[in-house]
């Protein structure tokens, strides 16, 4: 929304139920501030708006999601269960979200990869109106002649377009189209044939999905003995004498090489001034000639770029990914996974620290050990050439060895390297005490919310392997 030259993508996180109703959207601004100018007096108040500096979706936004649908349709320990029907988004695979739903009585299942536009109610039946209306709003606006259509705009609009869109019938027929409740894998069946039905000559490619399928409109004209090839010309009505057609050109280059050939007959016939004229027209053509040569490979190569992208997506959606149930079990061995990894990824990272104080000890202390037997080495040099001279004076200093402090360091030195290094081995040992922590089975160990060890033994019992 906004000016083409500062447009504003939103998410909007819609939720229907089977029965007809519909719990007010989160809503997510890409940001990291909530402006006071984006609200308007027409919103109901209890929607959800929050930011996110990507303005995707993250694993913080979907706990605040899951604690809305558990405000608005009273889930808690003590209700009844319920089903929810979620994508496969990444953030959705977060332990805390897993365990918090199952605690809460809330059955998680994800839809299959890449089928959610045939599975999803939303998307099969209310999306589609709700962009309509929305387009509508659009409209409006700018029939009236607002400067832009903003984000106040857009929440100004949003209660009265959802109150169209997410109407009973709607969102009934919605789960009913879609197969999901009441349960049909014939309806499901019924929207992939649906999508699969496509004319390969439109699209221009020599695969779609699902295209070798039996029910298609291609395999029952084919048993029908419909001939699909083109048909072929008789040779008897073709005239008896034709010249033979003059070959095209069929490149830029042959169009320069078939001009080349032309020109000297052509100037041969011209007048001086003529001939000039021919000339410029001449190198024009070759230019704009050139031109449209460039071009025309642009959009060959944008054309091709298009098709490699739509083959794509098609064998992307041929394989489906796997879906099902989302259970709180999972999510503990997720977590438990998640804090052990990082806990064993800490008491490495800490060693390293240890190992390269160690060694940048050893280093300073090897360096004064090569400047302490160097200077030694000069003293001794010095003695030697100046105790047989009568008269020659040696400093008291020279007659005493110099210490090598690798060799032979001092108690003092070796207290110094023990302090400085003193907090990194107290924070190894605090680190291997939280690794052998974590090795615990113990669920409140990995998470703050509360385990109800009944649901977890009936899931044990249920759980599809």
């Amino acid at each position: 929304m906004g000016i083409p030259e500062n447009r504003i993508s939103l998410i909007v996180i819609e939720c229907i139920c089977a029965n007809g109703t519909a719990i007010l959207p989160v809503i997510i601004v890409p940001g990291i501030i909530i402006m006071g100018s984006w609200f308007h007096e027409k919103m109901t108040g209890h929607e959800v708006i929050t930011v996110s500096p990507t303005g995707y979706t993250n694993e913080g936004i979907c706990m605040a999601w899951l604690d809305h649908f558990i405000k608005h349709y009273n889930c808690g320990p003590d209700s009844h269960w319920r089903i929810l029907l979620i994508d496969g988004a990444t953030c959705h695979d977060a332990g805390d979200f897993i365990i918090k739903a199952k605690m809460n009585k809330i059955w998680v299942i994800k839809y299959p990869s890449h089928q959610t536009h045939l599975l999803q109610p939303l998307d099969v039946g209310c999306f589609r109106e709700w962009k309509q209306y929305q387009n509508g709003n659009v409209w409006n606006s700018v029939r009236g002649f607002e400067a832009e259509y903003n984000l106040c705009s857009f929440f100004r609009d949003l209660p009265k377009l959802r109150i169209k869109t997410f109407t009973k019938r709607t969102i009934k027929h919605s789960f009913k189209n879609s197969g999901m409740w009441p349960l049909s894998f014939t309806q499901v069946k019924r929207k992939i044939k649906e999508y699969g039905k496509k004319n390969k000559k439109d699209l221009g490619l020599e695969f779609l999905e699902f295209a070798g399928d039996p029910d298609s409109e291609d395999s029952d004209d084919q048993e029908e003995g419909v001939d699909q090839s083109d048909p072929i010309p008789d040779p008897a009505l073709d005239q008896e004498y034709q010249l033979p057609p003059l070959p095209k050109p069929a490149s830029y280059s042959d169009c320069v090489f078939q001009f080349k050939a032309l020109d000297s007959k052509i100037e041969d016939v011209l007048s001086s001034p003529s001939r000039r004229k021919y000339q410029v027209v001449r190198q024009s053509i070759d230019e704009w000639l050139m031109r449209g040569s460039l071009h025309a490979q642009q959009l060959l190569n944008a054309v091709n770029a298009q098709v490699e992208l739509h083959k794509s997506k098609l064998d992307a959606r041929i394989s489906l990914g796997k879906g099902g149930n989302m259970l709180a079990i999972d999510g503990l061995e997720k977590k438990k996974m998640l804090k052990r990894k990082a806990a064993d990824a800490a008491v490495t990272k800490q060693k390293t620290k240890i190992r390269k104080y160690e060694n940048k000890a050893k280093r300073l202390c090897h360096e004064a050990g090569v400047k302490a037997r160097r200077e030694e080495k000069e003293r001794l040099r010095f003695l030697s050439n100046n105790q047989g001279i009568l008269g020659a004076y040696i400093p008291i200093a020279s007659q005493e060895p110099i210490r090598d402090p690798e060799k032979d360091p001092l108690p003092e030195e070796i207290e110094t390297v023990r302090i400085g290094g003193l907090g990194l081995y107290e924070e190894l040992v605090r680190l291997e005490k939280e690794a052998e922590r974590v090795k615990s089975d113990d669920p409140e160990v990995f998470t703050t919310i509360p385990i109800d060890p009944e649901i977890l033994e009936m899931e044990q019992k249920f759980k599809l392997v």
